[in-house]
């Protein structure tokens, strides 16, 4: 490239592990480039919250956090990224491709999310893959056969594949799904609700797949107020392998998404884009990471060096970040 290239990216609730790990990843990558990396980071939206007015259920305000990316229609970006997967979590209304569109005379990479851009790419985590491994783990080592699923929003892409997973791992082992053994949470621990109605609905309940870490915060605090131990009584399983994973007692069994690597990753795929260059879209993967709450009695329940020294700063944004008790 002749000139300085200038880079746009979009990210919404960066202040949660998955989000500020792709932003991670992609200063890291640019730092080394002769390239300007502009942020438009987006708020917490009301998703997250869990708190609305009763006289606000069933609305949406949550579209007007969107205005804060038409300030980059101010300036002349080489390149978008937009993390699409973490915009849309609570945009219920969200017309994915509308959003895009708005850009597009700007190539986009996409991330979490197969909706194409006019000019540009995707590149999408292996969430199907990773998921249906966590849940033929519980049905094939353990002998489960009553696997209760709690999702994340319907709208969201990375959501819609955990869930799909879900259901092709207990239908191709033979297993009966019902409407009462899903709910849908919001990716955040204030599912309480949600919880309490899988348990109350399946009374031979015997383990809880959940589509994100943070929601297995609820299920964890719904077994001990009832007396059931989280691996012996209940089996739990998440998806993230946030910081606080192997902290968890017991610790969490989870599908680690390498976050980091995606905006590595989607840092390289941009500055090769615009170098001219063929680029396909990409897949990152995932790996199940074991530990205690499944049931296993052996498994990762140590931390790595590097962990022991994040964890407590971890720990500490988790709390500030949802108001409770790890």
């Amino acid at each position: 490239m002749n000139e300085r290239k200038s880079i746009g990216v979009f990210v919404a609730n960066s202040h949660t592990d998955h989000p500020g790990k792709i932003i991670r990843g992609i200063f890291q990558y640019f730092q080394k480039s002769d390239v300007d990396v502009h942020f438009f980071l987006g708020t917490e939206v009301g998703g997250f919250q869990g708190n609305r007015d009763e006289q606000d259920e069933g609305l949406d305000f949550d579209y007007q956090y969107l205005s804060l990316y038409d300030y980059a229609k101010f300036d002349h970006f080489d390149m978008i990224i937009i993390g699409l997967g973490t915009i849309s979590t609570f945009q219920k209304l969200l017309d994915k491709r509308m959003f895009i569109e708005q850009f597009e005379e700007t190539p986009i990479l996409v991330l979490e999310d197969v909706t194409k851009p006019e000019k540009g790419l995707n590149l999408i985590i292996d969430n199907y893959g990773g998921m249906k491994q966590c849940v033929e783990h519980l049905i094939k080592e353990h002998g489960l056969t009553k696997i209760c699923f709690l999702s994340g929003p319907e709208e969201n892409f990375d959501s819609q594949e955990r869930l799909r997973a879900y259901l092709d791992a207990m239908v191709e082992n033979g297993l009966l799904v019902t409407d009462d053994m899903i709910e849908y949470g919001d990716y955040s621990p204030q599912v309480d609700t949600q919880v309490e109605q899988l348990f109350l609905h399946n009374k031979d309940i015997q383990a809880v797949a959940c589509a994100n870490d943070d929601m297995t915060i609820a299920v964890y605090k719904y077994c001990e107020n009832n007396g059931l131990t989280v691996g012996k009584d209940i089996m739990v399983t998440g998806f993230d392998n946030v910081a606080w994973a192997w902290a968890a007692k017991p610790g969490l069994t989870t599908v680690k998404q390498k976050s980091t690597t995606m905006g590595r990753i989607a840092a390289e795929m941009a500055l090769r884009y615009l170098r001219g260059e063929e680029v396909e879209p990409e897949m990152v993967g995932t790996s199940l990471v074991i530990r205690r709450s499944c049931g296993c009695t052996t498994g990762r329940n140590r931390a790595t060096e590097k962990e022991e020294l994040n964890v407590q700063t971890a720990l500490e944004e988790s709390r500030r970040t949802w108001n409770y008790a790890v």
